[in-house]
């Protein structure tokens, strides 16, 4: 039933913040791949920030990425620093998603019982912009799959 449903989102809720804070803080995360591509001047080369964003999980088409790089680089540099690097939309998708888009998210793959097939939650993450491996997914799913039903 709907309860059930509401519990679940609320659990994937709960860890998504454990999650979040096994990741320590977003923000250090994001400095730390960042200065993993930058030059000794603390800046990174535009045609870097492919490389970056998808070292963090996300996929970006050429076309999306050369929009990006016209917003981000205010001074035109041709060059990023951290702020402008932070000032991307796309890094919006590594923020963790509220448990209204868990809800609607997970109702799109939930089957008739109420339940998600393992293979439907890893599309289910992608969906909210997280590339979760099948280690993570796995743990993710004993986390929240008390009865063990899978």
């Amino acid at each position: 039933g709907h309860d059930f449903q509401s519990d679940k989102a609320e659990m994937f809720s709960h860890w998504f913040s454990h999650w979040s804070s096994v990741e320590v803080d977003r923000v250090a995360r994001l400095r730390q791949v960042f200065n993993n591509f930058t030059r000794k001047d603390g800046r990174l080369a535009a045609q870097k920030l492919g490389l970056v964003l998808r070292t963090l999980g996300l996929t970006v088409t050429e076309t999306e990425l050369s929009g990006f790089l016209r917003e981000a680089d205010a001074d035109g540099s041709g060059n990023l620093d951290f702020e402008e690097f932070l000032s991307l939309p796309i890094l919006r998708r590594l923020k963790r998603p509220a448990v209204s888009e868990l809800k609607r998210v997970f109702s799109l793959f939930e089957r008739s019982d109420g339940s998600i097939a393992i293979g439907d939650l890893g599309i289910a993450m992608l969906y909210l912009g997280f590339r979760l491996t099948t280690a993570e997914l796995n743990m993710l799913v004993s986390r929240a799959d008390a009865d063990g039903s899978g």
